[in-house]
Order: C-alpha cells, then sequence, then structure tokens
C-alpha cells in the first residue's frame, strides 16, 4: 500500500478514486473520507493504525459523493462526522435512489470498483450545521462552506497551515459540478476563502498535493466560467451554443471531456435560474 506524508499526517495514495487522509492531533488519528470501496476502507484503517500505533479515533466525511462515503461501515464502532448538508444528501441518496436500484444498476457498480457485494450503508453519528471542532494537543476545524456539493465541508489545521479541502479542490483535474445541489456562485466564493488562508500545504479531494497557486488557478477558472456564462446568456445565447462553443474556460478537462459537459450544463441550468 502506498502513502504520502503530509506533516503529521498521510495520504493514501493507493487506487480509490476521492483522496482519503488520517490526520494525527497528538492523542487521536481521524481518517477523512472513506473512499469508494469498504474493503480499500479496511485495508487503510489497518494501515493507519499500525502507522501511528494508536486506534482511529473517528471518520470525517467532506461531503456526500459515494467515492467519498461508501467505506463508512468500516468505521461503525467510532463516530463519524459530518456536516448536516451532508447527512441530509446521504439520506436523500439512499432513500430516493440507492433502496430502488435493481440488481444490473448494482453490477454497474461493483463494475466500477464500488465494492457492493457485503456492503452496508452507514450514515453520519455526529452533525454539525456550519462548524466543528477537534481538541488535542492539535486542533482541527471543520467548516461548512457548500458550493461542490450541499454540505461540502474543508479542514483547517491552523497550527501547521495545512488544508484538507475534500472535492472543493479538484487539483490539474477537471473539477466535477454536475450534482444537482452544486453552487457554482458558492464554490467560488468557498475558493477565494480558502485562499485567504494561505495554507502552506493543500490537500485535495482528488489529484496531487497542490499549492495556493493551484487555488488560485482554480479560483481564476470559476470566476471566467461564471462570467462567460452570465455575458452568453444576457446576449441571447443559448444553452447548447454556451456548451459548445469552444472559448469556454478549460480547466484540465482534455481526458474529462464528459465531465465537463455536464458540469457546464448544470451550471448554466443554476445562472439561468438565479439570473
Amino acid at each position: 500500500m502506498d502513502y504520502q506524508s503530509a506533516g503529521e499526517n498521510i495520504i493514501w495514495t493507493g487506487v480509490g478514486y476521492g483522496n482519503s487522509i488520517a490526520i494525527n492531533l497528538g492523542e487521536k488519528v481521524f481518517i477523512v473520507d472513506s473512499m469508494l470501496n469498504w474493503e480499500l476502507a479496511a485495508e487503510w484503517r489497518e494501515m493507519v493504525e499500525e502507522y501511528f500505533q494508536i486506534k482511529v479515533g473517528g471518520l470525517i466525511l467532506t461531503h456526500h459523493h459515494p467515492d467519498h462515503v461508501f467505506g463508512n461501515q468500516i468505521f461503525s464502532d467510532v463516530p463519524i462526522i459530518a456536516s448536516t448538508g451532508t447527512k441530509d444528501m446521504m439520506k436523500n441518496f439512499q432513500t430516493e435512489y440507492w433502496e430502488n436500484v435493481d440488481q444490473a444498476e448494482r453490477e454497474d457498480w461493483e463494475n466500477g470498483g464500488y465494492g457492493i457485494e457485503g456492503f452496508q450503508f452507514t450514515l453520519p453519528t455526529i452533525c454539525f450545521e456550519q462548524t466543528y471542532q477537534l481538541k488535542g494537543p492539535r486542533t482541527l476545524d471543520l467548516i461548512r462552506v457548500d458550493g461542490h456539493t450541499t454540505g461540502s465541508t474543508y479542514l483547517w489545521l491552523a497550527d501547521t497551515k495545512i488544508l484538507i479541502a475534500g472535492d472543493l479542490v479538484f487539483n490539474r483535474e477537471g473539477p466535477f459540478g454536475a450534482d444537482e445541489s452544486c453552487n457554482i456562485i458558492q464554490w467560488q466564493k468557498a475558493m477565494e476563502e480558502l485562499i485567504d488562508l494561505n495554507p502552506d500545504i493543500v490537500i485535495s479531494g482528488h489529484g496531487p498535493t497542490a499549492t495556493i497557486q493551484d487555488l488560485t488557478e482554480i479560483n481564476d477558472f470559476f470566476k471566467a466560467s461564471i462570467d462567460f456564462i452570465q455575458d452568453k446568456l444576457v446576449a441571447g445565447f443559448t444553452s447548447e451554443e454556451i456548451e459548445t462553443d469552444p472559448k469556454f474556460p478549460d480547466y484540465y478537462y482534455s481526458e474529462r471531456k464528459e465531465r465537463k459537459t455536464r458540469s457546464i450544463q448544470h451550471w448554466i441550468r443554476f445562472l439561468k435560474e438565479i439570473g
């Protein structure tokens, strides 16, 4: 199993789509996001406990997407912490979709690496509205900002200036912005909040460890995308014309063309609705 160090913390670097981080607060270790597969989560937890020689004290969720929460059952014996927005989105996904999927769909999920055989949907047990703090020799702040999804949360280790951004940051990878709850305006404002922290290390939800320069590049992309869509809507262009315009701003979407299309389509709908 491979991992990368970030101060006193370690980051999973194996297969698993979203990044998972083990945060050492001095007396307790918390894992952030449980990846897409409960078997991978079990392997990661075992490795973390061996590395730090301490039992994991809890799981923290940055948002509700399956590639970040489908390993939750491995942490059912410890607190699972998330924003109320994240828990609400998980419950909605469970009741409105997951409980109604047929066998063919489950096989598609299994083939996608989600480890459906033996899977148990596991919800957060401790929830907060806007902020939450874990204290020890080191203090960890959890701050909900929404944007990427309802409930999206970032984590801040002030003493070491380490930012765990979740999927607010797709570093050098086209960001997924097609979730039904994605608010591109709020996401861009959240990026400015992250930049204002002036972090030394940024652990992204997807992609390599980032710098403040990377955050600035992502923020510029969001601002340019919002301005582009709004200007085109005012000028009377159709959604299809905006979506297919070759001058639409880009950010590392060359290998994620479908993701870019779906994200732009959602942003156009959202910006139309809010005027």
